[in-house]
C-alpha cells in the first residue's frame, strides 16, 4: 500500500505488523501532519458483526481527549477494508524499553511514569470505556518519558465474539489478563486494573510475573486465577512492601478486592491511603487477600453489602472448592479447550464438569468453524503471509505432497495454483462438519465446500468437495486433503 492514499493521507511506510493488521506511517497531503494508519487484517473486514462496532467504537473512541492516549483522528469503512488513523507518536513499546533500555526501574522513576497511565485509564474509564487488552506493548514509552496507551477500543472492537482472533498474539495477551477473562465472566474497570497492576509488577521487577518460557499457556492460565504473584522483592529485593501491598491489592483475584477506580490506585501509590490487605468479617474474623471466592453473580456493577460476611478459612464453602480442584486435576477433567481465534475471553478452563458433552462439542465446533472461514478467506487473499500463520512449518500432508514443509514446497504449490486460475472462491458449509479430536487435542475436521473458479481461458465453474483439514492442539493446520464424496 506504499504510496497509496487514504482520505487526506498519503501513505509512505510500513512501521508495524501484528495479529490484528498492519500499521503505516502516513502524512496528510494539506496539514503535513504524520499520522498511524491501522489497517486491520483481511480475516476482519468481512465479519457484519466486527463492522458494526468498528463504526460504534471508533464514533466513541474519536471523543476521548487526554494527553496520554493515543488519539484518533478518523477512519475508513470500505468494502475489503477497515482503518483506524491514529495520532503518530515516536517512542519505545515499554516492554522494549524494560528489556533494552532500563531493566527494571527504579520506583522513583517508575512510578510518575506509571501515573500517567493511571490518569489516562481513570479518565478512560469515566468515559464508560474499557480497555480490555492491556499490556506493555500497548504503552508507548516517548523521549521525555511521557507515556501514551495505545489500541483503545480494539479489543472491544473485535472482542464480542469468542471465536474472531488476534493471530500470532495469543500468549502475549494472556500473560496479563485478568482472572474474570480467563474464566469468561464478564469484565469491568476493575479487570484494567488488574492488568494494570501486573504491568507495575513488570516496571518494577524488570519482568512478568509469569514465566511462558518455561509454563505451558494452561499453567499460566491456573495460575492467574488460583495463585497471588509472586512476591517483587523474590526478584528485586530493593522494592518496598508499602509498595508491594499496593500490587497486591490491585491483582486480587476477586474484584471487590482490589482498588475499585484506578484514582484509588494513584491516591496509594502517592501515600495518600493505605492498601487494606485483609477484609474482617462481622464476627472480626481477618482473612488473608490471598483468600479469594469465586462471586456469585455476573453483573460486573456487583459489590456486596458493607456488612456482608466473607466466607472463613476452613468453612464448608471453601472446602468444597478445594475439593473440587483436587478431583479435577486427579480425573484430568481441568481441560482448556483450544481457543483458535482468540480476542478477549478464553473459554472457561475450570470447573469443566459443569458443561455437558454436547455444550463441549458444540463450543469445539463453533471454534473450528470460525477457524476454517478465516482460513479461507485468508487463502482468496493470495497472501503468502496470511495464509503461511495458519500453518504449521512441518506437514503431514498437503494433498498430494507428503511430509512436505511450508516454505518452499506448500508455497510453491499455491503460487503454480493462482498462475491457473485467474478467480477462486470458497464457501465452507458449515452445517457439515464432522468433528473428533484425540488425547493430545489434535483436531480432525471433515466438511463439504463449494469451489468456484475461473481460468484463464475456461467459463467459471463451481464443484462440490469434501475436504479433511487436522488441526494440531495450537491450531495449526499440518493435514489437508479432499476425500471421496458419498455416490449419491
Amino acid at each position: 500500500m506504499i504510496g497509496q492514499q487514504i482520505l487526506n493521507y498519503r501513505i509512505d511506510a510500513k512501521i508495524g505488523e501484528g495479529g490484528m493488521g498492519v500499521v503505516y506511517l502516513a502524512s496528510h497531503l494539506q496539514l503535513e501532519r504524520k499520522a498511524a494508519i491501522k489497517a486491520l487484517h483481511p480475516a476482519f473486514v468481512h465479519n457484519p458483526q466486527i463492522r458494526a462496532r468498528f463504526r460504534q467504537e471508533a464514533a466513541a473512541l474519536a471523543q476521548l481527549k487526554h494527553a496520554q492516549i493515543v488519539a484518533l483522528y478518523d477512519y475508513l469503512e470500505e468494502p475489503d477494508g477497515l482503518f483506524l488513523i491514529m495520532e503518530y507518536v515516536q517512542g519505545r513499546e515499554l516492554d522494549d524499553y524494560i528489556a533494552n533500555v532500563s531493566g527494571p526501574i527504579p520506583a522513583e522513576k517508575a512510578l510518575p511514569m506509571f501515573i500517567q497511565v493511571l490518569d489516562a485509564f481513570q479518565y478512560a474509564h469515566q468515559q464508560g470505556i474499557v480497555h480490555r487488552d492491556i499490556k506493555p506493548s500497548n504503552l508507548l514509552v516517548t523521549n521525555t518519558l511521557s507515556i501514551k496507551v495505545l489500541d483503545f477500543g480494539i479489543a472491544r472492537i473485535l472482542g464480542e465474539n469468542k471465536s474472531l482472533t488476534q493471530t500470532g498474539t495469543k500468549m502475549g495477551t494472556v500473560l496479563y489478563m485478568s482472572p474474570e477473562q480467563v474464566t469468561g465472566k464478564l469484565v469491568d474497570a476493575r479487570s484494567d486494573i488488574y492488568t494494570l497492576g501486573v504491568t507495575l509488577f513488570q516496571m518494577l521487577t524488570g519482568k512478568c510475573p509469569y514465566n511462558d518460557q518455561q509454563l505451558t499457556e494452561y499453567e499460566i492460565y491456573r495460575q492467574i486465577v488460583e495463585q497471588p504473584l509472586p512476591p517483587m522483592q523474590t526478584l528485586y529485593p530493593t522494592i518496598s512492601q508499602s509498595l508491594q501491598a499496593v500490587v497486591d491489592k490491585a491483582t486480587a483475584k476477586n474484584p471487590v478486592l482490589r482498588f475499585q477506580a484506578c484514582d484509588d490506585f494513584k491516591q496509594a501509590l502517592l501515600g495518600n491511603s493505605t492498601p487494606n490487605t485483609t477484609t474482617t468479617t462481622s464476627t472480626g474474623q481477618q482473612l488473608s487477600k490471598t483468600v479469594w471466592m469465586p462471586t456469585t453473580t455476573e453483573d460486573p456493577t456487583f459489590v456486596p453489602p458493607a456488612n456482608a460476611e466473607l466466607p472463613k478459612r476452613g468453612s464448608s464453602m471453601v472446602g468444597l472448592w478445594v475439593l473440587l480442584i483436587l478431583l479435577l486435576n486427579f480425573t484430568g477433567a481441568l481441560v482448556v479447550l483450544y481457543n483458535p481465534l482468540q480476542i478477549e475471553q478464553l473459554t472457561p478452563y475450570a470447573w469443566m464438569l459443569q458443561k455437558s458433552e454436547a455444550d463441549l462439542l458444540a463450543e469445539r465446533q463453533a471454534q473450528v468453524s470460525t477457524r476454517i472461514k478465516a482460513f479461507y478467506e485468508a487463502l482468496q487473499t493470495r497472501q503468502i503471509e496470511q495464509i503461511r500463520t495458519f500453518f504449521r512449518p512441518q506437514i503431514d500432508k498437503y494433498f498430494a505432497l507428503q511430509k512436505v514443509r511450508f516454505d518452499p514446497e506448500v508455497k510453491n504449490s499455491l503460487q503454480a495454483g493462482w498462475r491457473d486460475k485467474t478467480e477462486e472462491k470458497l464457501n465452507f458449509l458449515e452445517q457439515t462438519l464432522v468433528l473428533t479430536w484425540d488425547k493430545e487435542d489434535n483436531q480432525t475436521a471433515i466438511f463439504d465446500y463449494e469451489y468456484t473458479y475461473r481460468g484463464a481461458r475456461t467459463p467459471r465453474q463451481t464443484v462440490s468437495r469434501r475436504a479433511e483439514i487436522r488441526f494440531d492442539k495450537e491450531g495449526k493446520i499440518y493435514y489437508i486433503d479432499n476425500v471421496a464424496m458419498p455416490k449419491k
